[in-house]
């Protein structure tokens, strides 16, 4: 229902003019696109930076959005991870490939890159069958 763009969504939020010392959150809403809040939001609307994250590693308990983290993965992938190994996978589910393609596997690929590539680096993809 909503996108967000990062390279036109991103702005100014009262996180960057009360900026504290501490860890700094990024809006989980703004992520989805669907944060109501703008400019008066307490969080960052922007894609983290490497610095970010390092100031919100010394935090291992919680993930960039501020989310409490757990001791270990839930078994159906939901939740914000674990505290105990640090991960950069994205599930992505209920997906179907072209099927108006001769090639839908090379299609696929360049619609997942096109769609997060905005968020950081994509390291790698893996089809499950």
């Amino acid at each position: 229902m909503f996108k967000c763009n990062p390279e036109i969504d991103t702005g100014y939020t009262k996180a960057d003019k009360f900026e504290k010392k501490g860890a700094a959150w990024f809006c989980v809403y703004f992520a989805r696109g669907a944060c109501t809040e703008g400019v008066n939001c307490k969080f960052y609307h922007r894609v983290p930076q490497e610095e970010d994250l390092d100031r919100a590693n010394e935090d291992n308990l919680r993930d960039c959005f501020g989310r409490a983290r757990h001791a270990t993965y839930k078994e159906d992938y939901t939740g914000v991870g674990s505290f105990a190994k640090e991960c950069r996978t994205l599930l992505i589910t209920d997906i179907q490939m072209p099927t108006d393609s001769l090639t839908p596997i090379r299609d696929m690929v360049r619609i997942i890159y096109e769609f997060f590539s905005p968020w950081g680096e994509i390291e790698d993809i893996h089809f499950n069958s």
